[in-house]
């Protein structure tokens, strides 16, 4: 339900159920509230021997929080929705780690080929549709604010808000798919829906019309080869490496060939943002440049958790980005130089620890499909903007808990056990 509910909160909230759109941003709570409530009544205690250190951390930054709220006399709102992006969700993670079994990661991975179809048509008929389409609306009739690769050619929301999550999701479902692929025999994966999902995904991707696609995509295959190299069979690290060779020609065939207009516009667009911007991995380093360069001007303890949240910022009627675009400033701002140092180093440590993990269990099973999800959920939880995008902050902890799941059903599997 709560995976479920990520792209249909943009179609409740664009298309459905428009006047009440801001409220239903909050949809998948419920959900995520019910999941932690049903792990408590019945997990084991082994199942949650992280509790203690998640409830020390959670509190200092609930006490962080009811300071700065305090001093500043900011709104409720600003530590509300602080503390659920920095703290209520990372426990989706180490729940979905420790209690998904097989059958239950099969579902996901079957589940997520199933909906990419629809998607997919979905988001080849917005790129056909004019930006002032209602298919091409995001949460306000305003067609100033859809984005477009160049004039008149849309980027596709596809079911999503934005279109930053329809890129993320669509680079989800290339991990997926890869996976998918790959232990298509262990979990009994039909062709006859591998197929039209890997072009439903190809399709995505072509139409995305963003960077952010491409280089997610890119970190996944990545990943994919990473797993081949870090194998103990030769033969699986050949296999690997000649299926991303093969899915990345398939999908050059499919952008150039079945949708040549998308091509070219990306084409364009790609090459005016580098005459705007310089290069395109100049400006995903600038990211970090800011997060450096925002430690000189931000106060010690930080202007708020929660105040450069983009629905606090509407609420005080503050301009969107007033604590930094990028994740590194924005969390510098919020907690200031010392607290949002530590914040940021301790998402890398997490991310380089599941990773190194991913290799391991690569390494002793031949199972890469952890580290395959990784190559998708380490760049959210390393870099993404999870603490100002509220549909990345459920995919990058849904991704996590996937992640980690893979990674403990290899090793179950290895050992004959489910």
């Amino acid at each position: 339900m709560f995976y479920l509910l990520i792209p249909l909160e943009g179609v409740f909230r664009k298309w459905l159920l428009n006047d009440i759109e801001r409220i239903l941003g909050f949809i998948r709570d419920p959900a995520l509230l019910a999941l932690y409530g049903v792990f408590l009544f019945r997990s084991r205690a082994g199942e949650r021997s992280w509790l203690g250190a998640y409830f020390v951390i959670a509190m200092s930054f609930v006490v962080l929080s009811a300071l700065q709220t305090i001093y500043y006399g900011l709104p409720l709102i600003a530590p509300a929705l602080g503390l659920r992006a920095y703290v209520l969700y990372a426990p989706l993670a180490f729940i979905l780690g420790g209690c998904l079994q097989e059958a239950h990661i099969r579902r996901f991975i079957v589940v997520s080929l199933y909906i990419s179809i629809p998607i997919a048509l979905l988001v080849y008929v917005q790129f056909l549709s004019p930006p002032d389409a209602a298919i091409n609306k995001g949460t306000s009739d305003e067609v100033e604010h859809v984005f477009v690769v160049v004039a008149g050619i849309v980027r596709p929301y596809g079911p999503f808000t934005f279109v930053q999550a329809q890129n993320t999701f669509a680079a989800m479902m290339v991990a997926v798919v890869i996976i998918a692929w790959d232990q298509r025999k262990r979990f009994s994966i039909s062709p006859m829906l591998l197929a039209p999902a890997g072009f439903a995904i190809m399709t995505m991707g072509a139409l995305s019309g963003g960077r952010t696609f491409f280089g997610s995509a890119a970190l996944v295959g990545c990943a994919y080869i990473l797993a081949g190299l870090t194998s103990k069979r030769v033969r699986t690290g050949i296999v690997r490496l000649a299926s991303v060779i093969a899915l990345a020609a398939g999908f050059l065939l499919v952008f150039v060939i079945v949708f040549p207009d998308s091509f070219e516009a990306m084409s364009e667009r790609q090459a005016t943002a580098e005459a705007a911007e310089g290069s395109t991995l100049g400006r995903a380093l600038g990211a970090f440049a800011e997060g450096v360069e925002t430690m000189a001007s931000a106060p010690l303890f930080g202007y708020g958790i929660g105040a450069g949240n983009n629905g606090v910022l509407q609420f005080l009627g503050k301009s969107g980005f007033e604590f930094g675009e990028t994740e590194g400033g924005h969390i510098i701002n919020e907690m200031g130089p010392i607290f949002g140092a530590l914040t940021l180093l301790a998402r890398v440590a997490m991310t380089a620890w599941i990773g190194w993990r991913c290799i391991l269990v690569n390494r002793l099973t031949g199972d890469g499909s952890a580290l395959i999800m990784f190559g998708f959920s380490g760049y959210l939880l390393a870099y993404a903007q999870i603490t100002l995008q509220n549909q990345l902050l459920s995919f990058c902890w849904l991704g996590m808990g996937v992640t980690l799941a893979l990674c403990r059903s290899a090793m179950r599997h290895k050992a004959g056990l489910r």
